[in-house]
């Protein structure tokens, strides 16, 4: 092994201690998403000793926090929202293991063991390219882009929702705080004037 791919892998060790040790405070170890990345640093710790399987449960970990942040937001569904909890999330992290260890038990079948470890010729090498494009690095990435989408969308629904508040609250206590003035034609224009003549007073209407 060169120096460089030595350098390298202490590199990536060092990163991944530090992740654990980041998201293994309490802070963060007891909220749903934190837990995720706790177990996701876990298992790229020791993807180098299990290079196939865990790759793909500790990416699976990073999709299931994206998830975690799209319910946590989700406004509308309140079912939704109650899956970001840190007792969900305990039950949730057996599914990627599951769902990754079955998904590679074609290895235990059509690999070949002598005289050296690799995918048998053939159709199989076919299929396990298109299994390695599509199962290891489409389906995370699209799955992580699609939550953060939805995510983002929430977000401003979110703003959305607190500026028509805000709009209804400030109406609500401009007309009780002046339900004593009498109200005409000549207080709708001054506001149209103030903002023709006066630079200070289009400016801070711009902010």
């Amino acid at each position: 092994m060169s120096t460089f791919l030595i350098f390298i892998l202490i590199l990536d060790n060092i990163g991944c201690i530090c992740n654990f040790v980041t998201f293994s405070v309490k802070q963060l170890r007891e909220n749903s998403c934190g837990r995720y990345f706790l177990v996701s640093s876990l298992f790229n710790f020791v993807q180098t000793r299990f290079t196939w399987v865990l790759p793909c449960i500790a990416t699976d970990f990073l999709v299931l926090a994206s998830l975690d942040r799209c319910l946590s937001t989700a406004q509308r569904l309140q079912l939704l929202r109650s899956f970001s909890q840190i007792k969900i999330a305990l039950r949730k992290t057996s599914i990627p293991i599951l769902i990754n260890s079955l998904a590679s038990t074609h290895q235990l079948i059509f690999y070949e063991l002598r005289p050296k470890y690799y995918a048998a010729a053939g159709v199989y090498s076919y299929f396990l390219s298109i299994y390695s494009i599509v199962w290891i690095s489409l389906v995370p990435q699209m799955s992580m882009l699609l939550f953060g989408v939805m995510t983002y969308n929430n977000i401003l629904q979110v703003m959305c929702s607190s500026i028509l508040l805000n709009i209804r609250t400030a109406y609500y206590s401009y007309t009780v705080i002046t339900t004593n003035y009498v109200k005409d034609d000549y207080r709708a224009a001054s506001s149209f004037v103030n903002i023709l003549s006066s630079t200070l007073f289009r400016k801070i209407f711009k902010e």
